[in-house]
């Protein structure tokens, strides 16, 4: 008669406390002790907001230098970091290249030079991380949260000509992924509007 192993015990990824137990029924553990430490997690994910296009694909090139096969340790390291550089990277370019489709207008009557899809994906990958923990603040679920950030950056694209610089870019994409989170709980007729207070 075999025995198994004892689980080990989890740990919250950010302070390294013991997690409460798993709650039985539909849904994912929890990696986080408290909402403090999910937000942290979130905010310390990915690389720095600032980077632009072109210092992205100069970090994914010097990462794909330094990478070397022995010890296999850092190499899945290495790996691990430079994917996510380049899943970072294909974000923006998606971006772009979804907003450049949607733009069904001839490029002679727009005026733009093909810099402005790029331009405005990169503002918004800068923003993302922010946006996406504002928009849990106000939702309470990461899932919808993630939607609704994808809302923000359509309605701002399709906004952008309204973009008159009297705030900054952040304060705009804030504005817009505020109004959308309202709209949403709205539509839901949730408990959880501030509307409904």
């Amino acid at each position: 008669m075999s025995v198994a192993p004892a689980a080990a015990p989890r740990v919250c990824g950010v302070c390294g406390r013991p997690l409460p137990p798993r709650p039985p029924g539909p849904g994912r553990a929890s990696r986080y002790c408290s909402a403090a430490c999910r937000q942290r997690a979130y905010r310390e994910r990915g690389a720095p907001p600032e980077q632009t296009v072109d210092e992205i694909i100069a970090d994914i090139a010097r990462r794909a230098q330094v990478l070397a096969p022995d010890p296999v340790e850092a190499l899945a390291a290495g790996a691990d970091e430079l994917g996510s550089r380049v899943a970072r990277l294909r974000r923006m370019a998606r971006t772009a290249a979804d907003a450049a489709r949607q733009n069904v207008t001839p490029p002679a009557v727009t005026e733009t030079d093909g810099l402005a899809e790029l331009d405005c994906a990169e503002l918004a990958e800068r923003h993302r991380r922010e946006l996406r923990a504002h928009c849990y603040r106000l939702l309470g679920s990461y899932d919808e949260a993630e939607d609704l950030v994808q809302e923000t950056f359509l309605r701002a694209w399709r906004a952008r000509d309204g973009f008159a610089g009297r705030a900054s870019a952040r304060t705009w994409l804030f504005r817009i992924a505020t109004n959308a989170c309202l709209d949403h709980l709205r539509a839901l007729g949730s408990p959880r509007s501030p509307a409904a207070r």
